[in-house]
């Protein structure tokens, strides 16, 4: 799929008239074909662990359902709060690497105007204000990396507390189910490895 997007991106970039160049910087494109198929290649390769969770998740879920319904009700009282700060994160954490990838485009734009007019800044030795430039936009992209490492590290554990203590509510009911004789001590163990 990334091989024949790379070549399907080049193909028609190629075909693109010239006022296309003269209005975008090369770093941006240069970035479209490299940092952007990256991305998309990752975004792919996750795929099919999602769609193993999902078919995951449907087989414990009916089994768990079989099993003891009103501990599988109350274990899905978590997911809404869980889904929601997982949602709101995400948006703020898709906006941080979308900042990330406008950076890279900007330092290999930037790179790329240096690389062909090293010429000229030779000539005029304003090599130390071309650096000084040149950190500015190496430091605007670390920022933006620094606040989607920050974001992402709030929400890992932030939905790990909120499991935790849904865990430790069902632990609570499945306890007194057990106690009580609807449910075994296997059956409840292979429930919460289900859960978890």
């Amino acid at each position: 799929l990334i091989l024949n997007l790379r070549n399907e991106f080049y193909e028609r970039m190629i075909y693109f008239p010239l006022s296309f160049f003269t209005e975008k910087r090369t770093g941006d494109i240069m970035s479209r074909a490299t940092n952007d198929m990256s991305m998309l290649q990752h975004s792919v390769n996750s795929i099919a662990d999602v769609v193993q969770a999902f078919a995951t998740v449907i087989v414990f879920v009916s089994m768990m359902f079989m099993k003891s319904w009103q501990l599988t009700l109350l274990t899905a009282i978590v997911f809404p709060p869980a889904i929601y700060v997982i949602n709101h994160f995400g948006k703020k954490i898709k906006i941080a690497s979308n900042r990330i990838q406008v950076k890279l485009a900007d330092i290999s734009s930037y790179l790329e105007r240096t690389i062909s007019g090293v010429k000229i800044i030779k000539s005029f030795a304003t090599e130390d204000w071309e650096k000084e430039r040149f950190a500015e936009e190496n430091k605007a992209k670390y920022v933006a990396a620094m606040k989607r490492v920050r974001l992402s590290a709030y929400l890992i554990p932030l939905v790990e507390v909120m499991s935790a203590v849904g865990m430790v509510v069902v632990f609570w009911v499945g306890f007194w189910q057990v106690i009580t004789g609807r449910l075994t001590t296997g059956w409840f163990i292979g429930f919460i490895a289900m859960v978890g």
